[in-house]
């Protein structure tokens, strides 16, 4: 079984120029199960993408936020590769963000929004653009769906990078729904709760299939010896906030925590 649960590894048949404005996605490529994938690359842009990518998406899905489905994937040469799956069915994201300007149509989406931001505060996501939400239409109404963490946790030096978010993509992004309706402060600090349940033996399960080529060997183990005690002090520090609605009202420079 590999570490998506699937019997064998996914492999990429063939690939082509992604034709993102983005140096962090070079590539797309279609899977041996038929399906395409963006592809993030060591060589691509930032070396350690790939792992920050496997690391958030796994933990995102783990708490119960909305994510592609992701692998470590093997291209046509033999490198292995963060693959994400493209997503169908989806709103333009001008035509989304010109339904979400009406209160009653933002309303349902809040507490994903929250809980979104407060994971982005967590890993450091400085870059939680509109366009890094997908807005997925389904029969049932739209639904919200988190992507791309090319600028969060180790690219930006997550963990000892310092709390809150200066001002970013991610901070202008939550004042643009804020300008509409506020955030539930209760639903950010039940994220920063959920972060606190996962097992402190988490992280080294989700790194060991990762290649040696996207992690050193001492990186890893002092990420996975931070994980296992010192995040819970950056989780309490969230929920503090979260809760008490401090990290919702103001932007301030980023301090070592």
């Amino acid at each position: 079984m590999t570490e998506s649960g699937r019997l064998f590894p996914l492999v990429i048949r063939r690939t082509e120029p992604a034709g993102y404005c983005t140096a962090a996605c070079k590539s797309i490529g279609v899977g041996d199960d038929g399906l395409t994938y963006i592809l993030k690359r060591v060589a691509d842009a930032h070396p350690l993408i790939p792992v920050s990518e496997w690391v958030c998406t796994k933990l995102a899905e783990h708490v119960g936020l909305a994510v592609s489905p992701c692998h470590i994937a093997t291209l046509p040469g033999g490198e292995r590769a963060f693959a994400s799956r493209e997503e169908g069915g989806l709103m333009d994201t001008d035509a989304a963000m010109h339904l979400l300007e009406q209160p009653e149509a933002l309303r349902p989406h809040l507490p994903a929004l929250a809980r979104w931001y407060a994971f982005d505060v967590f890993t450091y996501n400085v870059d939680r653009h509109i366009a890094n939400f997908l807005f997925r239409q389904g029969r049932m109404g739209m639904a919200l769906m988190g992507i791309d963490f090319s600028q969060a946790l180790l690219t930006e030096g997550w963990p000892t990078v310092g709390i809150p978010l200066p001002t970013c993509n991610t901070s202008h992004a939550r004042r643009t729904f804020e300008a509409v309706l506020p955030y539930p402060s209760a639903e950010a600090a039940a994220l920063a709760n959920r972060l606190a349940g996962v097992s402190d033996e988490w992280l080294a399960d989700t790194l060991s299939p990762v290649p040696e080529q996207w992690l050193d060997a001492r990186v890893r183990t002092s990420l996975i010896r931070w994980w296992g005690s010192a995040r819970h002090k950056r989780l309490s520090l969230l929920h503090k906030h979260f809760a008490s609605g401090r990290y919702l009202r103001i932007l301030a420079n980023p301090r070592r925590s």
